[in-house]
């Protein structure tokens, strides 16, 4: 059978001398149809090619060591009937990652705020999510939170990355076209997962609501993460319940790379079954 690849995001890689090879290391995380993380795959399962060209694999195992997961909440006024289910939602984020994880929390109605820096501590983290509230008369930084939180995630390249945005639909004051804030987002090394809660009657018209469009359709893609748009806060809560448990269950890859002048720049990891997701990287 065909290996079925899913393609993600900018993973953490490492490179070490091997001969005329060099190892490197790719994070995947694999799931079944229904979101439930597929556990117990070998070097026989997976496959991996970079700009095409077919890889050995040398070793699987599942992930161990920690991650700094950073969440970014819209809190502007388009927000204000949304934040107590989100609240509840990200309750049950917190309480599902591994203690093993670091989270902060992030908050951008307005210039993005700090409310958590990163932490093990769940009292610290449930103290945070309790301060998210919509700050009256404010609209959404998201494009200024994302490049501020990409650059503070790629001074620590020696952990894993990961960002979760939740946001809604409404006005964009960052003024940033969204190619400058992906090359922030790539340069971090971090897979990006943004969940939209939906309003009727808004679209992206005008150009600051495109740039966030695309920057959440492009980089979701880019970074191997996941784009899901909801309709109601209140299901928000087992989608990151369903992400938690994924990035507690991802695997590492190690692969067989020759030694080259130029790097590759596409890399696509799959699983020789077509009844699972693969969510791992896309690009460099």
């Amino acid at each position: 059978m065909r290996p079925t690849f899913a393609l993600l995001g900018v993973a953490l890689v490492a490179a070490i001398p091997l001969f005329a090879q060099t190892e490197w290391t790719v994070y995947a995380g694999v799931v079944d149809r229904t979101d439930t993380p597929v556990m117990g795959l070998s070097e026989a399962d997976f496959a991996v090619r970079e700009n095409g060209a077919a890889r050995e694999i040398l070793r699987v195992s599942p992930a161990a060591d920690s991650l700094r997961i950073a969440v970014l909440v819209d809190t502007s006024e388009e927000m204000r009937s949304e934040l107590i289910d989100v609240r509840q939602s990200l309750r049950g984020f917190v309480n599902e990652i591994d203690r093993r994880h670091e989270v902060s929390l992030v908050g951008f109605g307005g210039p993005p705020t700090t409310l958590v820096d990163y932490t093990r501590d769940l009292t610290r983290l449930e103290t945070g999510i309790g301060r998210l509230v919509a700050r009256p008369g404010t609209g959404s930084y998201l494009l200024s939170a994302i490049i501020d939180t990409s650059r503070a995630l790629r001074k620590r390249r020696d952990l894993r990355r990961v960002m979760v945005i939740i946001t809604t639909q409404g006005p964009e004051f960052s003024e940033i076209s969204y190619q400058t804030v992906l090359e922030f987002v790539k340069e971090s090394g971090a897979p990006m997962h943004s969940y939209v809660l939906r309003r009727d009657g808004v679209s992206p018209t005008d150009p600051a609501a495109q740039e966030v469009e695309l920057t959440l359709a492009v980089g979701t893609q880019m970074t191997g993460g996941r784009r899901e748009e909801l309709l109601a806060a209140m299901s928000m809560t087992a989608r990151l319940q369903s992400l938690a448990a994924e990035l507690n269950h991802q695997y590492q890859i190690v692969y067989a790379r020759p030694k080259m002048l130029i790097p590759p720049t596409t890399i696509e990891v799959g699983v020789k079954r077509a009844d699972v997701v693969v969510r791992a990287p896309r690009v460099f």
